[in-house]
């Protein structure tokens, strides 16, 4: 610090240290203060470096995987901070979704092709229910 134009006061990390450990470059008045105990014995130029990079790095959530939130419930109703969220949410997973595929009429036929899948599924799985009724009544009746 002393070498990039800064007086420092303070500036020991012994035990019987001050507290505060203060900064002023050379044409200011007022020093800035930071604590012994947040900049440590390895407080080094690459160390904050490093902390900027870490900074600058923003991280993006993954929403393709996520489904739409189911606004018509009572409790999106009588909380409106809760029903602007999931706007905002749903908004997040719908332009994921656009991104993803590039063009509207390829969303539309996804859609579509998603739409009939889901179909066939709730199909088969009545399918499945009357047979499982159909068998344990022929397990109740065979006991």
């Amino acid at each position: 610090m002393r070498a990039k134009g800064y007086e420092i006061k303070g500036g020991f990390f012994e035990e019987d240290a001050s507290k505060y450990i203060s900064f002023r470059p050379l044409d200011k008045e007022r020093f800035v203060r930071g604590s012994t105990k947040s900049l440590g014995k390895e407080y080094t130029k690459e160390r904050i470096e490093m902390k900027r990079e870490r900074k600058s790095v923003i991280l993006k959530k993954d929403y393709s995987a996520r489904r739409l939130i189911d606004t018509s419930d009572e409790k999106f109703q009588s909380s409106p901070g809760l029903q602007q969220w999931a706007t905002i949410e749903n908004l997040k997973i719908a332009t994921q979704s656009y991104n993803e595929v590039g063009s509207l009429s390829k969303l539309k036929h996804q859609i579509t092709v998603k739409t009939e899948a889901e179909k066939s599924a709730k199909q088969s799985v009545i399918k499945l229910e009357h047979r499982g009724k159909y068998l344990s009544e022929i397990i109740k009746y065979a006991e």
